[in-house]
């Protein structure tokens, strides 16, 4: 109803002002934002709730031009950078009264005009100097660019005899644009085939790991993601109706809230974007796997399979209570085997208190967080998830789900500019993400909604990152991952889809069980060869130490791998 409400009331208004599409949540211009922030030129950036719509981006860049004291203090590599966002974002800043005098990618532009190439590019392509597409018209403004990648990783086990070959081929289409005054839309397709030494189970509806449904055959996996949707909004709101990724909270290597491990999902959500706040609330349609069956009957000799509904409901509020501090509240709660409830659509709504109400059958989690960036080039950051806690219970009891992280992110260190070093440390309680039912487990298809570790673990992980050049990028990482996995004997809470049942130990410590250790030292080196056309190496090695073998028996593993990639617009 409210969402009706909005939609009639805003057919009236002008809305060129306020609709925005999300950006994609692996694109540069995130850690730019922060690097920003943490230096100490950029304000109360509302970056915990991503992915960030394109005129909020806007609004932060704009706020970098408008101060010629700020620009004066930007190195080269990052003047470079503005430079690229103020095409990039040029419409939408523009709408913000910023006069943008780049019309074109001037690199892009020289190959467009060279000699050999000129005469058999249609005068279409490349029109605006950004963008493969544009299309402008009275009603209609589309940009479309292709996606492209092209891998090839290599790499040595040592349980194996032979070297492991994967080959991935994706391809595919992005596009946003807006229809008259009152909508505006984005469209990202992506249709991808590995093939390789890997062997895989012919299995229909096949899911694997950050992956839906795939297509598996022998030695060939074949799988497809669209996110795609439609925005309205006025002013200081938007409702956004379409398919994407959340990452809600101040982590790097992972959230434990909602981090965008997960393939994408169908959502319904609104948003209130002020100066100071923001805040969120979808209902997103998730899947269980394996799928749990609510009917099956079979007809013109087929069998069909309706299958049991699965819901995530969230909110949040971030909001700058002081200048270098942000803070960050949140619920979320996932519910099945029944139609929507309209006390957990109500974006207002208590979740904790409406499970409560409606019979304590669901599982719902809250947290909270936040960002300090009150000492120059300095951040530290931290989260809190509360998945289920009793204050009158010993701390080791089964039923305190709890999970923390910490980061301390340092920008220009040894004054070295563009130099970045970040820690960042988490832990997740046994038991964490797990539920009573399997259709109100934490995750989508196979994967987790919340950090990637998974329940009963620990995780280190240590970056050094070093721009040379807006082009390239030179980054190195070590990771230290500690999991008590479930020795066959018994549960100790380190499997997302085994909860606590009655004959399981009520107290649990962490890391109890089957200790599995995994240590990973990782290079990448990233060279932008042309506009969003990048180049990447990757170098790593990783020690993995009482993991479970294809024989089923617990031994250790070493790993070596080299990938080499072509990357256009993904």
């Amino acid at each position: 109803m409210l969402l009706c409400l909005l939609l009639w009331w805003s057919w009236g208004q002008n809305l060129s002002m306020g609709q925005s599409p999300s950006f994609p949540l692996n694109h540069w211009v995130y850690n730019f934002l922060e690097r920003m922030e943490t230096k100490g030129l950029l304000t109360m950036v509302l970056n915990g709730t991503k992915p960030l719509t394109r005129r909020e981006i806007a609004q932060y860049v704009a706020e970098l031009l408008q101060n010629p004291k700020k620009l004066a203090r930007l190195n080269k590599v990052e003047k470079e950078q503005v430079q690229f966002l103020k095409l990039e974002f040029r419409e939408e800043l523009l709408e913000l009264g910023i006069e943008v005098k780049t019309t074109a990618d001037r690199q892009l532009q020289r190959l467009c005009h060279s000699r050999w190439l000129n005469p058999i590019i249609p005068k279409l392509l490349f029109k605006n100097g950004r963008n493969l597409v544009s299309i402008h018209h009275e009603y209609l403004d589309l940009y479309l660019d292709p996606v492209i990648y092209r891998h090839v990783r290599i790499g040595h086990v040592d349980s194996l005899s032979h070297t492991e070959r994967l080959y991935r081929d994706t391809h595919g289409i992005v596009l946003w644009g807006r229809l008259g005054k009152f909508v505006q839309f984005f469209f990202d397709f992506r249709d991808t085939q590995e093939w390789g030494t890997q062997r895989y189970p012919v299995v229909e509806n096949y899911s694997l790991e950050r992956l839906g449904y795939v297509k598996a055959k022998g030695s060939r996996l074949d799988y497809d993601e669209t996110q795609a949707g439609l925005v309205f909004g006025h002013k200081f709101w938007q409702i956004t109706l379409g398919k994407e990724r959340s990452c809600w909270g101040p982590g790097y290597h992972g959230n434990l809230a909602l981090s965008d491990w997960a393939t994408s999902y169908d959502l319904c959500k609104l948003q209130i974007l002020l100066r100071r706040l923001k805040f969120t609330a979808f209902t997103a349609f998730i899947r269980q796997y394996p799928p749990i069956v609510e009917i099956e009957y079979e007809t013109d000799s087929h069998i069909r399979r309706v299958l049991s509904h699965k819901y995530l409901a969230a909110h949040r509020l971030e909001f700058s209570p002081l200048q270098g501090l942000e803070l960050g509240i949140h619920e979320t709660l996932i519910y099945g085997d029944r139609g929507l409830e309209l006390a957990y659509v109500n974006p207002l709504n208590f979740y904790w208190s409406a499970e409560h109400y409606l019979g304590d059958q669901d599982n719902s989690a809250m947290g909270a967080d936040f960002e300090l960036t009150r000492l120059p080039n300095f951040k530290i950051y931290g989260e809190l998830f509360l998945d289920d806690f009793s204050v009158g219970r010993k701390r080791d009891w089964h039923g305190n789900k709890w999970g923390l992280l910490g980061g301390i992110y340092v920008v220009d260190i040894f004054s070295i500019p563009n130099l970045d070093l970040r820690f960042e440390a988490a832990k997740l309680r046994p038991y964490v993400y797990t539920h009573r039912y399997a259709i109100n487990q934490y995750k989508h298809f196979t994967t987790t909604l919340g950090h990637r570790m998974g329940p009963n673990s620990v995780d280190y992980f240590i970056e050094l990152q070093y721009r040379l050049s807006k082009a390239f990028l030179v980054r190195t990482h070590y990771e230290y991952w500690k999991h008590g996995a479930n020795p066959p004997d018994r549960n100790v809470g380190g499997d997302i889809n085994l909860p606590w049942r009655k004959q399981d130990a009520k107290y649990q410590k962490s890391l109890d069980g089957e200790i599995e250790r995994r240590q990973s030292w990782t290079v990448d080196l990233s060279y932008e060869l042309l506009r969003n056309l990048y180049l990447q190496v990757n170098c790593g090695y990783r020690l993995s130490k009482n993991v479970l073998l294809p024989d089923n028996n617990r031994g250790n593993l070493t790993q070596t791998e080299w990938l080499i990639a072509l990357a256009w617009n993904f």
